[in-house]
């Protein structure tokens, strides 16, 4: 599973004694900081199937023991507009529910990610006018959405170190890479 991160402006609000939580998961044609050494943009539509099918979570901190909502349940709303990847979460009346709320009320936690699995023939590359290689995601099997409280193991220049280490990216992720990197360099780009 890959997953990425963007700074966003997150809502709490309470409506009717509920709890919610509220933004974007994800920012349609926008290129993200490196990540080892490639950046990355998304293209609307690319999670329109998975919103569709999948039961897609709602996790604190990308952690599977701390669900926050599910899609299936009509906790997580998920949508695409012009914008991106837009959710409403209605937070669960749980110690962790309430913490969410809170630190994301006061901006302690301002920062959303999302992970995913490449599809194949879900990306496209390219190379741009300063040599920088682009994947741009046409589609992405979504699995879950996540507020975070740190944006370390999603960007920056250690990055993708720091997402190898982990195991984020799949043996297919780099095969479809790898396929799709020759196929630059045969092609002379």
């Amino acid at each position: 599973m890959e997953r990425r991160l963007i700074t966003t402006e997150l809502r709490a609000t309470t409506e009717d004694g509920k709890r919610k939580i509220g933004g974007y998961a994800a920012v349609f044609d926008t290129l993200s900081v490196v990540l080892w050494n490639f950046r990355e943009e998304i293209a609307p539509g690319a999670f329109a199937d998975a919103i569709e099918k999948n039961n897609v979570r709602a996790l604190w901190n990308h952690d599977t023991s701390e669900v926050l909502g599910a899609s299936g349940n009509g906790t997580l709303r998920l949508a695409e507009d012009s914008v991106g990847l837009r959710f409403e979460l209605e937070l669960p009346d749980t110690q962790r529910g309430r913490d969410a709320f809170t630190l994301i009320e006061r901006g302690d936690v301002s920062q959303m990610s999302f992970g995913f699995r490449s599809l194949p023939d879900g990306d496209e590359w390219r190379i741009d006018e300063d040599g920088q290689y682009i994947r741009r995601l046409l589609r992405a099997d979504l699995l879950e959405v996540s507020p975070v409280t740190s944006e370390s193991e999603a960007t920056g220049s250690g990055a993708g170190a720091s997402l190898l280490r982990r195991r984020v990216f799949t043996a297919t992720t780099l095969a479809v890479w790898t396929r799709q990197l020759a196929g630059l360099v045969a092609a002379g780009l």
